[in-house]
């Protein structure tokens, strides 16, 4: 939502509640009524940013601390709030980058049809001396304020496909790794040079790989075209965080996508919410239609996944399944893969 000639923020805040206050109210599909709940995060132009990205981002941001606040609110960009955390992580995160403290783990995904291994996702992670280990949500914001996440990113896509070489000499490689890749990277102008670069490095197949990115690429030119020649390198392309930005269908038809991530917020209600359901169920039908092939991220529950292999989504990824594990414990995996079903293996286990 753009609001023009706005006078002070007091009348933004006043746009967002009575938009709350909408969607608040049920919504009658088949003779049942549902509810939803739209957390909003507001900025300001110029105050929290000169660009469209660095608005949205920052956007997304007081979004997100909406949702932390409890849901169902508009929150502004907190200026001074998220600067004194950026400004804490900064400075420590280029020391990390000399002390070599991040590490990778990896997630599996599987196959909804047979329970199959079918991929891992390299997910990173910081190991501080002083905090203990910290997930990306902690300091990526911070790396992308700063710029380094260039490095960084550089860094975890190295490292992930030397794994999946030494994996591949073992025998065990699974058969995609997906790595993330944020909007900054692909504006870098070598980088779709630096992914061949590696790739022939490790010699590795570019179909191995498959690179994950946000919709917010979208909005970037120079990031569109990095997709492009991406895609005809070789490597395969995952859309992460479906339907949590400013989706578009054209988006799918444009660009050479080959994978759907339905994010884990419409799953944190199914099969209770029939309004999250349907949604799920609706995104996992059209990616089919456009010949996408869908993972479900985020799966806690045996009835989310229940419900996901009864709409035939293709594979699935989270905590019910396998937690986030470091590279020993998934070589072990690895190494038995070929059990007849590694889904309900892990499941008896836990």
């Amino acid at each position: 939502v753009i609001l023009r000639n706005v006078t002070d923020p007091e009348s933004a805040s006043l746009v967002g509640e009575r938009i709350t206050e909408s969607v608040k109210l049920p919504v009658n599909l088949a003779g049942r009524d549902h509810y939803v709940q739209a957390s909003i995060g507001i900025v300001l132009f110029p105050d929290d940013g000169s660009s469209i990205e660095e608005l949205m981002r920052r956007a997304d941001g007081a979004m997100y601390r909406a949702k932390d606040l409890g849901r169902g609110r508009a929150v502004f960009y907190d200026r001074a709030l998220l600067l004194n955390r950026f400004e804490t992580s900064q400075s420590r995160l280029y020391r990390a980058l000399r002390r070599r403290e991040f590490s990778l783990f990896y997630q599996p995904q599987f196959s909804l049809a047979d329970g199959r291994l079918v991929g891992l996702e390299a997910l990173l992670r910081w190991q501080t001396p002083r905090d203990g280990t910290r997930s990306p949500g902690d300091f990526i914001p911070a790396a992308e304020v700063s710029g380094l996440i260039v490095d960084i990113g550089g860094w975890v896509i190295e490292a992930a496909c030397a794994q999946l070489a030494v994996w591949r000499e073992q025998g065990i490689a699974p058969a995609r790794l997906a790595i993330n890749v944020s909007v900054q990277q692909l504006k870098y102008a070598d980088f779709p040079r630096n992914v061949r670069r590696i790739l022939e490095k490790y010699g590795l197949p570019p179909e191995l790989v498959e690179i994950e990115i946000t919709e917010s690429v979208f909005a970037d030119e120079v990031a569109g075209a990095a997709l492009r020649q991406l895609a005809e390198l070789g490597v395969r392309l995952a859309l992460d965080d479906f339907g949590t930005g400013y989706s578009s269908l054209n988006y799918l038809r444009q660009y050479p996508i080959h994978v759907v991530k339905i994010d884990r917020s419409f799953l944190e209600d199914i099969p209770m919410n029939p309004a999250s359901a349907t949604l799920a169920e609706t995104i996992i039908t059209m990616a089919h239609a456009l010949g996408k092939e869908v993972v479900a991220e985020g799966v806690e529950t045996a009835e989310q996944l229940e419900f996901l292999r009864e709409r035939r989504c293709d594979s699935a990824q989270g905590f019910f399944l396998a937690q986030p594990m470091p590279v020993a414990q998934a070589g072990e995996l690895l190494q038995a893969r070929r059990t007849p079903d590694p889904v309900e293996a892990l499941r008896q286990a836990g």
